[in-house]
């Protein structure tokens, strides 16, 4: 009697259990206003809209500031955005003082993205030397790099491993192919 009863108990559980309606839940972007999806009748449909997180068309790509020492140490800023526009600000001790721009070309920017791969920036550490005692005669060296997804600020006083390095000389590099004009 005791097995009939579980029999018959398991059995009704099964049939309720295969009867529900099943929920599934479609997420799609913002941007389409109508999906067509052939499901059978049963089926309700939850539909959420999740915001498409999009790349800003223009963003700084790379960016080298040196700043003063107490010797004659060059002391500017230099910005290149990704559509290649660049500027360059001298404050002392270089051959343009003042503000200027430039225009990059597509290979310049090409270049730029192939060294950020390449070289990886994103692994490096935030500051040089580590434990944060800089040297106060050493000038300070601050290099921003964007990739468009994630992005570094790695400053330098010294100890920087030569990757670091490498990259703030491909950055002058950089500055010295570009043909700047006088910002008025």
């Amino acid at each position: 009697m005791k097995y009939n009863f579980w029999i018959n108990f398991l059995f009704v559980c099964i049939l309720l259990c295969s009867c529900n309606k099943k929920n599934k839940t479609i997420v799609t972007p913002s941007t389409i206003d109508e999906i067509y999806i052939e499901l059978p009748e049963d089926v309700e449909i939850t539909v959420e809209r999740e915001p498409i997180k999009k790349v800003p068309d223009i963003y700084r790509m790379a960016s080298l500031q040196r700043m003063e020492c107490f010797g004659s140490c060059p002391e500017f800023e230099f910005a290149i955005k990704s559509n290649g526009e660049a500027i360059w600000i001298g404050k002392k001790n270089t051959n343009r003082i003042g503000s200027y721009k430039a225009q990059a070309s597509a290979g310049i920017l090409f270049n730029i993205k192939s060294k950020i791969k390449e070289e990886n920036p994103f692994q490096y550490q935030k500051m040089y030397p580590a434990n944060g005692k800089k040297i106060k005669e050493l000038p300070d060296t601050y290099m921003l790099i964007n990739d468009g997804r994630q992005q570094i600020i790695i400053r330098n006083n010294h100890e920087a491993p030569k990757g670091v390095l490498d990259f703030e000389n491909f950055l002058e590099e950089i500055i010295e192919l570009l043909e700047w004009e006088k910002d008025l």
